[in-house]
């Protein structure tokens, strides 16, 4: 299957070494002295003193931890030891993402914020149709940002460096794993329904918007986004060695043009609501793309199908 990358979205760091000094030495001998006299050591306290526990991120600031959603973009919080990292990956298309990988060296519990002062690593990632990384830029490792937690449960990201995430309020998403459609599923429910969009008649265009609106359902409905990944993608794979070589190269002849219907869709609804309305379904595409968990179930799905036949999803 020619596959097409979505979205998958490295991390990394900047650490400073410190310089060593040499001390010179001296054509001098050195003097004599008397031979120390040997004296009993005093008895040791067999107890252990407590080591002092290290400097880091509180455990108040764990209510940033997990998945947070607005349009495209998507920030993971996870805590590694006693500090916090954060990963904001945000898809300028299906083959194109930003990264942005900060690492937290404050806390302010009365906003509350978490800041990275200095360490904030960008990187614009493309990926090729084999679904590997084609290109990786790197913009910048000394990135400056925060985060902060609002009273009303949302999230905003203030990128200092360059203004990204200005204006822009994330949503908490509850990650909860699920199960994952069936092999009948996939067959029945994804792969021929784009694969049934007739090509080059005049109702093809509200054909393929008809067939969007299912398929976005279809990763809502099962809640993609939190499925177990290894049995997704052992029953897509399943499902697509079932149908025949005609109904896998239908499939791949539409799959393109409904993801970037999606994708379009999400970035920009306003723009792109005509053709949904023609085919009588923009309502419940509405819902749809403004809803942040039915976003990362579409951006979950669209991953694994275009790496389906690579055994490491990568």
């Amino acid at each position: 299957m020619k596959k097409l990358i979505g979205i998958i979205l490295a991390a990394a760091m900047v650490f400073s070494l410190a310089a060593c000094s040499s001390s010179g030495g001296s054509d001098q001998a050195a003097p004599e002295t008397e031979a120390p006299v040997e004296t009993e050591a005093p008895a040791q306290d067999e107890t252990v003193p407590a080591e002092p526990q290290a400097e880091g991120i509180p455990a108040e600031a764990d209510a940033f931890l997990g998945t947070w959603v607005c349009g495209r973009a998507t920030i993971t919080f996870v805590r590694e030891d006693l500090g916090i990292k954060a990963t904001v990956r945000w898809a300028g298309s299906a083959a194109e993402v930003a990264e942005w990988n900060y690492a937290f060296d404050e806390y302010v519990p009365e906003v509350p914020a978490l800041i990275d002062h200095s360490t904030g690593l960008l990187t614009h990632l493309t990926y090729g149709e084999d679904g590997e990384i084609a290109e990786s830029e790197e913009i910048y490792s000394d990135g400056h940002a925060e985060f902060i937690l609002n009273e009303d449960g949302t999230l905003l990201w203030n990128d200092k460096t360059e203004n990204a995430g200005e204006d822009m309020v994330f949503e908490y998403v509850e990650i909860v794993e699920t199960g994952a459609p069936t092999e009948q599923e996939f067959v029945d429910e994804l792969f021929r329904v784009i694969g049934e969009i007739p090509q080059g008649t005049a109702g093809s265009s509200l054909a393929a918007a008809q067939a969007a609106e299912e398929v976005l359902q279809f990763a809502a409905d099962h809640d993609l986004a939190n499925a177990d990944i290894d049995t997704l993608r052992a029953n897509m794979l399943a499902a697509w060695e079932s149908m025949t070589p005609e109904e896998q190269s239908a499939f791949d002849s539409n799959l393109m043009n409904v993801v970037h219907m999606l994708d379009d869709s999400i970035s920009d609804w306003g723009a792109n609501t005509g053709v949904f309305e023609d085919a009588g379904v923009a309502e419940a595409m509405s819902s749809l793309v403004n809803d942040p968990a039915a976003q990362e179930a579409w951006r979950t799905l669209v991953a694994n199908i275009m790496t389906m036949g690579n055994s490491d999803g990568q």
